[in-house]
C-alpha cells in the first residue's frame, strides 16, 4: 500500500519557535507525511549527533547532554514506523511523537534550513537530467525560439507530441 493511500488525516503541526517569538514572513510547519516519505534520509542524516559539532546553531542544547542517544534512537525508530506502517491511528501517533521530538532537536534557525533541504531533496527526485551534445542542445535551442517556448521541457513535450500523433497516423493508415 502506498503511504500517500495509508493516511491523508494527518496534518503537520506549527513550529513551536524558541521564546515564543516567529520568523518574519510565513511561520515554519513541522512534517507533513508527504515530507517524511521524500526525505526520510535527510531527516535521519541530519539528527545524528555529530551533526551537531558540524552546525552548532542548527541545534538546541539538548544534543548536548547524555539523553540524546536515547531520543535520537527514538527518531530513527519512529521514521523507520511511519514508513513501514499500515494503521492510521499508529502513523498519526508516531508523526505527532516524531514532530514533537524535532521540534526539541532543532533551533529555529535549524528548521528553518533543515527544510530547505527537504525542498530540494523533493525538488531533485521530481527532476530528470537528460545529457544532450552540444549540436542538439543548440538545435533545440533554436526549436524553442523559433516556436517561441518557453522552457526546454515545452519544446521537448512539443516535439514528442508531434512524433505520438505521426506515429498514430501512420497506424491508422496502415490499417
Amino acid at each position: 500500500m502506498l503511504i500517500e493511500d495509508k493516511m491523508t488525516k494527518y496534518q503537520a503541526p506549527k513550529w513551536r519557535y524558541e521564546y515564543g517569538k516567529t520568523g518574519k514572513g510565513l511561520n515554519l510547519k513541522l512534517l507533513s507525511l508527504e515530507e517524511l516519505t521524500n526525505s526520510a534520509d535527510v531527516i535521519v542524516e541530519w539528527i545524528r549527533p555529530t551533526q551537531a559539532l558540524e552546525k552548532p546553531d542548527w541545534f538546541k542544547d539538548l544534543v548536548k547532554s547524555k539523553d540524546y542517544e536515547k531520543l535520537w534512537l527514538d527518531c530513527n525508530r519512529r521514521v523507520k514506523t511511519v514508513l513501514n506502517q499500515d494503521d492510521d491511528e499508529t502513523i498519526c501517533y508516531e508523526m505527532s511523537a516524531l514532530n514533537e521530538d524535532l521540534n526539541r532537536i532543532f533551533s529555529d534557525e535549524g528548521w528553518r534550513q533543515i527544510k530547505k533541504k527537504i525542498r530540494q531533496q523533493t525538488i531533485r527526485q521530481q527532476r530528470a537530467q537528460v545529457i544532450l551534445t552540444r549540436d542538439t542542445s543548440k538545435r533545440l535551442t533554436e526549436f524553442k525560439n523559433a516556436m517561441k517556448l518557453e522552457t526546454y521541457d515545452e519544446a521537448v513535450d512539443y516535439l514528442l507530441s508531434e512524433y505520438f500523433d505521426q506515429l498514430a497516423n501512420k497506424d491508422a493508415v496502415d490499417e
